[in-house]
């Protein structure tokens, strides 16, 4: 765990609700950690799943379902964040078997996107089942 203080690339809405932050000056995290944001005015950090890092660029994506989240749709490039870095065990990506299976559903998707970037089997070997649900 480190805390960061990160700049804002970029924080779009993908869809309804559905956002994606970019934040620079990340010194790590690995598929399957999460962040802890620190938000003006609230007391408590908002821990939000790492979807991507490469060379210091954190991507994620997170859903805006209270206080904090919607705080977070302000956030502009240039703005500063604190937050904890690194943090949870992650995905151990050195036991790979000969055909992965990653199974999310909604947000809960966003730490599998990087999981399968680091996974041999996913990056050589490009068949990959992909199928989509929907609520009754």
């Amino acid at each position: 765990m480190k805390k960061e203080i990160l700049s804002v690339i970029s924080n779009v809405p993908l869809t309804d609700g559905i956002w994606r932050i970019v934040l620079d000056g990340c010194s790590e995290c690995r598929p399957g950690q999460f962040v802890n944001i620190a938000l003006d005015g609230l007391y408590l950090r908002r821990p939000i799943s790492v979807s991507g890092w490469k060379d210091g660029v954190l991507t994620l994506l997170y859903k805006v379902v209270g206080r904090g989240t919607a705080l977070m749709t302000g956030l502009e490039p240039g703005d500063r964040v604190d937050a904890l870095t690194g943090l949870g065990n992650g995905f151990d990506t050195a036991v790979a078997c000969k055909a992965p299976l990653l199974i999310g559903g909604g947000i809960g998707c966003a730490p599998l996107f990087m999981l399968g970037l680091r996974l041999p089997h996913f990056r050589r070997d490009r068949r990959h089942v992909r199928t989509r649900g929907a609520r009754r």
